[in-house]
């Protein structure tokens, strides 16, 4: 994996000539979200320094909710959704589109809960 700023780190003196990233650093089997790299402005020099400061401790972070995961039967969620979805829908107004837009996202929502499993409960 690779860490940076993304910024440039090499500033040429000949103004024709435009900024760019030289300074980077390469890790491996370290978690990406212990690394954080800073660029360091302190210095008088064609090169900005990149910091990069490894966390000690391990930061606990909260999983983004999804509908489905590893669990999911995805032949469960396409007959779920073949079954129950309707498409002989009128969509002339505004308000029809919306209606089907809400009506196709619940079918979705369910698909998903009935063809994912609970990870908790699920049998390795």
């Amino acid at each position: 994996m690779h860490v940076s700023t993304g910024e440039p780190t090499y500033w040429p003196n000949d103004k024709r000539k435009i900024p760019d990233l030289l300074d980077f650093g390469i890790t491996k089997v370290i978690p990406a979200h212990s690394i954080q790299a800073v660029a360091g402005y302190d210095l008088s020099s064609d090169h900005s320094p990149v910091l990069l400061t490894m966390h000690t401790r391990i930061t606990h972070q909260t999983r983004p909710l999804t509908l489905t995961s590893k669990t999911t039967n995805w032949m469960n969620f396409q007959n779920y959704r073949n079954e129950n979805l309707t498409l002989q829908a009128p969509l002339k107004t505004d308000r029809n589109i919306e209606d089907y837009v809400h009506y196709l996202v619940q079918i979705i929502q369910r698909a998903a809960w009935f063809s994912t499993t609970n990870p908790l409960t699920h049998p390795n």
